[in-house]
């Protein structure tokens, strides 16, 4: 019985040992596994944090082997990578600029990210540069770091991966996301270019800063036809948003009065997402904000039909009212006939009013020759477009079309 209560502790005891192997470094309620045939090449550092800051930092020992033997001193020397903790207001804030090196790779539960860092120059230190073999050693460590924040992904139930790319594209429309102060307008040749005065644009930006990821087009051309125009008058550049089919999410980069161009390629978690889509209805959205633009105006114009009677609505020069042509057949001579000037009710124009309402019966004779009798020339009504294919006519006068429910048939 002793015998095999001491092999069952053994067992506990090896197996212990494994896990504790297997579960490399800690900190900060993550795991950090790190290959044993590295460890001993490495210098691991884990500050103390209790929320947020430096987790993890690997350094190579033989680069600071190097250095002091040479009898210099600058920091970084052999370092291969950090991890970082932040909070969503950091990230905002570094997404507004180059962020150096620096890469979001990873989401928790709480809503906190993690920066996978890198240095952006060659830390690597040896007595003798020529050896093969120093360089062999610094090649395998990078190609091993560079594969930790899958790891650390893998190993740490909480995480998720996360991916934010860091252009010049990218910094810009984070900056109108998420900085207060950031001018900015958006042009095309329909209404030239509008600011947004206080519109909320955040709801457009955020699906292209939050759900996609940006490209670099090295040596692509940029297509022709229309574009939608970002521009940040204060830095002299802008972004030329295509709308040609198939260049949907291309986007062009301009600076320097338009000495250089550069080209970025927009990738959608949603692969029906379109970038100028996009950036086209946040200007209607500002046109219809400056009062320059109303969709339901484009709706409602147009015929409507029910049985004999038809209801054509045409946009005058004057924005906000509309020409109404009424025909009702009686017979095979005899039509009666409303027209009136109708403006909109409120901001949109799918609800008009008239007050000046001409009502008359036309009457055919022999030949061509067409007789008309005015009823009244002061009627009153509205039109409502009750959807994109309905309309109701409310004759105040006569109650003409009580009921009836006319549909766009042009």
């Amino acid at each position: 019985m002793k015998k095999c209560l001491f092999l069952c502790l053994i067992v506990f005891v090896l197996v212990f040992a494994a896990e504790c192997m297997a579960a490399g470094y800690r900190n900060g309620g993550l795991v950090f596994t790190i290959p044993d045939e590295y460890t001993e090449r490495l210098i691991i550092e884990q500050p103390e944090t209790e929320e947020y800051g430096l987790l993890l930092s690997v350094t190579e020992k033989e680069s600071v082997e190097a250095l002091k033997k040479s009898g210099e001193d600058w920091p970084g020397a052999g370092w291969l990578f950090s991890v970082e903790r932040i909070p969503e207001e950091k990230l905002h804030e570094m997404l507004c600029g180059d962020m150096f090196g620096a890469k979001v790779f990873a989401k928790d539960l709480k809503g906190d990210y993690y920066l996978f860092e890198r240095p952006t120059d060659v830390r690597l230190v040896r007595e003798d540069y020529t050896d093969p073999e120093g360089l062999r050693e610094w090649t395998e460590l990078n190609a091993w770091a560079v594969t930790m924040p899958q790891t650390i992904i893998a190993e740490n139930s909480g995480l998720t991966s996360e991916t934010r790319t860091n252009t010049m594209l990218d910094m810009y429309l984070a900056r109108v996301l998420y900085l207060e102060d950031q001018d900015f307008t958006v042009s095309t040749t329909e209404y030239g270019p509008l600011s947004p005065n206080g519109a909320d644009v955040s709801a457009y930006f955020s699906r292209m800063t939050e759900q996609s990821t940006v490209i670099p087009l090295n040596g692509e051309k940029a297509p022709d036809g229309e574009y939608v125009v970002l521009e940040f008058p204060d830095d002299g550049v802008r972004f030329d948003f295509f709308l040609a089919d198939g260049y949907e999410n291309t986007v062009r980069q301009v600076w320097s009065e338009g000495r250089f161009e550069m080209l970025f390629q927009m990738v959608f978690e949603n692969e029906t997402e379109k970038a100028s889509g996009i950036m086209l209805n946040l200007y209607h959205m500002l046109a219809q904000h400056a009062g320059l633009y109303d969709p339901a105006a484009d709706q409602i114009t147009g015929t409507w039909a029910n049985g004999r009677c038809s209801v054509t609505i045409e946009k005058t020069e004057e924005p906000g009212k509309f020409d109404v042509q009424v025909y009702w057949g009686n017979s095979a001579s005899s039509t009666s006939s409303w027209s009136m000037t109708a403006e909109k009710v409120g901001a949109s124009s799918s609800l008009l009013r008239y007050e000046n309402g001409k009502h008359s019966v036309l009457t055919s004779a022999d030949g061509d020759e067409i007789s008309e009798e005015v009823l009244y020339e002061n009627g009153i009504g509205t039109l409502a477009m009750m959807s994109e294919s309905e309309l109701l006519w409310y004759d105040e006068n006569g109650h003409a079309a009580d009921g009836s429910v006319f549909v766009k048939i042009k």
